[in-house]
């Protein structure tokens, strides 16, 4: 997956430059390695699972409490 765009509400812009730059790369080929990688870094709003519909998500906050979600 590569994200092409993204707009989100920063109440610090300086704080989240630096959270998105160090914890999201936003080009996602495995969204199993991703959840690896972030989950014990992040505040996760919903585990990874398998969907009815056959994919694969998980989905975290931002530090402004933004929800990211992520699938294959």
């Amino acid at each position: 997956m590569k994200l092409g765009h993204i707009k989100l509400g920063a109440s610090d812009l300086k704080r989240s430059v630096k959270w998105y730059t160090q914890v999201l790369g936003f080009e996602v080929e495995d969204v199993d390695a991703l959840w690896e990688r972030l989950k014990d870094k992040v505040t996760v709003i919903e585990p990874i699972w398998d969907t009815p519909w056959g994919t694969r998500k998980f989905t975290i906050a931002d530090p402004d409490g933004n929800e990211l979600g992520f699938s294959r």
